[in-house]
């Protein structure tokens, strides 16, 4: 990729995340455009409307073959650049009947639904703007994701596009209609100026009086003026639209970088913003909540766990937060030792399709290298230095495990403001680790701020915070959490 735009890498990275699965096998997606034909009189009224279907076919290629659930479907319109889309509206199953339009297209309005079987029921998506503009000329694709109804599988990739770029307006795009209609009607005035000329050439050598020939001249002088003044009339009025249409085009042309920022923020927004409601892509771990590790489907999780031994020693002070939503147990005294667990959600498999992590201001585990966006930093437990007794166990962050210490390696990212809510998978319960003071504000969940309590050695205590960690307090070590909930 090297050498491409950011703008073309981000378009085949989604065409990369489209070819995973293509299948039309058992989904029927269809993409209508509004007014097929153009009326005879253009006008600023005019509605031109896009409508996208989708619906699953009773043919079943297997007979065990479970029905499809519909997760995403979307309207887009083909850039100035060939073959390349930007995202006009979207529905996502998770809100099946919320549409969201691209803030670059200020007039189109939006509705649609994704129905809860396709089987039964269609779901549509549909936009309608007022007026003749250069997106009437454009192609259009409808495009559509589905899972089998237990996400056993990979997501499935379904599209229409429209034909040509002109099928909705006559094959005349509107710079023909200024240029070819105006030549097409000045012709014909001419042809009729040129037939009254020669009439009246006829009629001159007509034999008549004088009183005759002067009234003759007289009603071919004031056709030929009225011919005269009607392709004047005609020919400014031609002008005027050819004029406005050259200004729209010449306005696109001109801002031209804008559109492609436009395009190039929307692809951000469709990697970034998480479309597929799929877990970013790449290596990491989550601490593990009471529901367990995602399910995502086409993404792989695997636990580990931590068990750390505390001060046995002396009174112990080991706390978790009232009401948290950890996996349990969280505490435990075996005879006389007492141990804190930490269960982690790692994500083994880097190569799987997914967005970017969003801005904002949040850590997490690392496993291997952090993900773009990230900086790195350390946590380091100086653990009971008597009959140590730690333990770890399954698939791991990255860190260092010995009798008395661990030290665990983090990601973490202050690049936005916490109070700005970002797209995250909102399918289950997670955590995130706090960083700045505040829990990440994410669309659709309420959170709430949760701590984990070591009472770590007290004799030489080596607790340490190294670089970019989440928020922790020393000399037992009092650690942040966030814990997400779908609102």
């Amino acid at each position: 990729m090297v050498g491409l735009s950011l703008v073309e890498r981000h378009c085949l990275l989604l065409l990369s995340v489209m070819l995973v699965s293509l299948t039309t096998a058992d989904v029927k997606v269809d993409v209508i455009v509004e007014p097929v034909f153009l009326p005879s009189q253009l006008n600023n009224s005019m509605e031109f409307t896009v409508a996208c279907t989708a619906r699953e076919e009773i043919y079943r290629r297997y007979r065990y073959d479970t029905s499809r659930i519909l997760s995403r479907l979307r309207i887009l319109i083909e850039t100035s650049v060939y073959n390349t889309w930007q995202p006009m509206a979207q529905l996502s199953n998770m809100e099946p009947s919320r549409v969201f339009v691209d803030p670059s297209f200020p007039n189109v309005k939006a509705v649609g639904s994704i129905s809860p079987s396709m089987l039964s029921k269609s779901s549509g998506l549909s936009v309608t703007w007022t007026g003749p503009t250069v997106d009437a000329i454009r192609r259009f694709r409808c495009d559509a994701i589905t899972f089998d109804s237990r996400y056993r599988e990979l997501g499935h990739y379904h599209y229409d596009d429209t034909r040509t770029k002109t099928e909705n307006l006559n094959s005349y795009s509107l710079t023909q209609l200024s240029s070819g209609d105006k030549i097409t009607f000045m012709e014909k005035l001419n042809n009729i100026s040129t037939k009254m000329d020669k009439e009246k050439v006829a009629a001159s050598h007509k034999k008549a009086t004088s009183d005759e020939r002067v009234q003759v001249d007289h009603i071919l002088m004031r056709l030929k003026q009225r011919i005269e003044e009607a392709k004047r009339t005609q020919a400014e009025k031609l002008e005027r639209m050819g004029q406005i249409l050259n200004d729209l085009i010449t306005h696109y042309l001109e801002n031209n970088t804008r559109q492609l920022d436009t395009v190039r923020n929307t692809l951000d927004s469709a990697v970034e913003g998480s479309f597929l409601m799929l877990w970013p892509n790449g290596t990491y771990a989550l601490p593990m909540p009471s529901s367990g590790c995602p399910s995502t489907s086409g993404q792989y999780w695997k636990e580990g766990s931590l068990r750390h031994h505390t001060e046995s020693i002396q009174r112990n002070e080991d706390e978790v937060s009232p009401g948290h939503h950890l996996q349990q147990p969280v505490l435990n005294r075996i005879e006389d030792k007492f141990f804190v667990y930490q269960r982690f959600c790692v994500k083994t498999e880097g190569n799987t399709f997914g967005p970017a992590w969003p801005r904002g201001s949040y850590c997490i585990n690392a496993v291997s290298s952090c993900p773009d966006g990230f900086g790195t930093g350390y946590l380091t437990w100086d653990e009971e230095d008597f009959r140590p007794s730690a333990i770890h166990s399954g698939n791991l962050p990255s860190g260092e495990f010995e009798d008395t210490k661990t030290m665990l390696k983090y990601c973490c990212r202050q690049d936005g403001r916490p109070e700005e809510s970002v797209d995250m998978p909102r399918f289950q319960p997670f955590y995130l680790y706090r960083y700045g003071g505040k829990c990440q504000q994410v669309v659709g969940m309420n959170v709430t701020e949760e701590y984990i309590h070591f009472d770590t050695e007290n004799s030489n205590n080596g607790d340490k915070a190294l670089y970019n960690h989440p928020d922790v307090e020393l000399n037992d070590l009092v650690l942040h959490l966030c814990y997400y909930v779908q609102a």
